[in-house]
């Protein structure tokens, strides 16, 4: 209730001072709160998962942190003539910033790490899903659109970080964020106040350029700058040069920090053993564990690319991890949800394309099962290679 009430008093404090401050304070006012913003989803963006979970800013922290910083700027625009630049200022962070942000999801979509197709999710019963479940499986189908939606934000992103096509770039960037804001309004997603944000930027952006938008979207007559922070146009030349450089470098920067998640995916393509698989035959005695028991009057066993997989255990799905090493023929099956007793590790051998046969231990429990691949998925897997 606290957090509520101070939001609620950020947000009253936050339109005083846009109705205080005139046209051109008010877009540098909101263009610093955007700025701060952006340096905390930034600093988001740099954890990892874990780390997000311990030490992520929240938004409205970054929020107050913006009004407190606009507001002394604001004081200082009243005693020295820096309010003119302060927008200019203001427009070329959030610019970099949205640019920087879209290069992220853009990679994402392209590498396919943002909505990624799942066997497992060819079992879930449509009336029980999520609206934000429920698209995110309508997505994991449709590849091209998620690469349409790739390079339209990396062209808007690499449109908005020069000057002469900032508004055509912003305006592009605006089509593509209304879309994502619509579907995560629509369905729900948690990340839709990330969208918003991102939308404000980009709408950000345009009103302060809101003279030209109608007459010249490109720029290209505009010979002089609207604030000049340079008298030497060689300068600018160079800046023109270290932009281009920044830009690949956000984007080498975004493939690197992404590779690895993207190799786990996409490694084991030639893997054998992804698809769904049921147990056909089990040649071990003696089996005392009731979850080891348990575990093997599954369903099914769903093998994903990449790490990890699900168990269909009385019409429930349950997730765990595996590790296949194909040179040794390693095959280790652990971290169950559901079936917290079962770490299972040993050797496997493909004795046809369809059939299996895992052998090894749980925990000092000795298993040998045969499993064979359940045909009906397998059109799902060879319409996604």
């Amino acid at each position: 209730m606290r957090e509520k009430l101070n939001a609620y008093k950020l947000k009253i404090l936050f339109f005083y001072i846009i109705m205080k401050a005139g046209i051109s304070r008010s877009l540098s006012i909101i263009g610093t709160i955007l700025t701060v913003i952006s340096l905390g989803y930034a600093y988001n963006n740099s954890l990892s998962w874990k780390e997000y979970q311990e030490a992520s800013i929240a938004v409205g922290t970054s929020f107050g942190y913006g009004i407190g910083v606009a507001g002394i700027i604001l004081l200082a625009s009243y005693f020295t003539k820096i309010s003119k630049k302060w927008n200019y200022i203001t427009v070329i962070s959030v610019s970099y910033f949205l640019a920087f942000f879209m290069i992220s999801i853009a990679l994402n979509l392209y590498k396919g790490l943002t909505y990624p197709f799942q066997l497992a999710n060819l079992e879930k019963i449509v009336g029980e899903l999520s609206p934000d479940e429920l698209f995110s499986i309508t997505l994991s189908h449709s590849t091209v659109y998620k690469k349409v939606m790739a390079w339209a934000m990396i062209i808007a992103s690499g449109l908005i970080c020069f000057r002469n096509t900032r508004n055509i770039g912003a305006l592009l960037s605006t089509f593509v964020l209304t879309n994502i804001v619509a579907i995560a309004w629509n369905y729900e997603y948690q990340t839709t106040s990330y969208a918003i944000f991102l939308l404000g930027c980009s709408s950000f952006i345009l009103l302060n350029n809101y003279n030209f938008i109608f007459s010249e979207l490109y720029n290209h007559k505009r010979k002089v700058r609207k604030y000049s922070l340079f008298k030497s146009s060689k300068l600018y030349n160079s800046l023109a040069i270290l932009k281009v450089l920044c830009f690949v470098g956000v984007v080498v920067y975004f493939h690197f920090r992404k590779e690895e998640s993207w190799i786990r995916k996409t490694t084991l393509d030639d893997n054998p053993i992804v698809g769904v698989w049921k147990i056909d035959q089990i040649e071990s005695a003696n089996i005392d564990t009731s979850q080891t028991k348990e575990f093997l009057e599954a369903e099914a066993i769903y093998f994903e690319k990449g790490v990890s997989g699900y168990i269909k255990y009385q019409d429930s799905l349950s997730m765990f991890k595996y590790h296949l090493n194909q040179s040794d023929r390693q095959f280790d099956l652990y971290d169950f949800h559901q079936f917290r007793e079962i770490d299972m590790k040993g050797k496997y051998e493909m004795i046809h394309q369809d059939t299996m046969v895992f052998e090894g231990k749980n925990n000092k429990e000795s298993l040998k099962i045969r499993l064979i691949r359940d045909p009906k998925f397998k059109r799902f897997l060879e319409d996604k290679k």
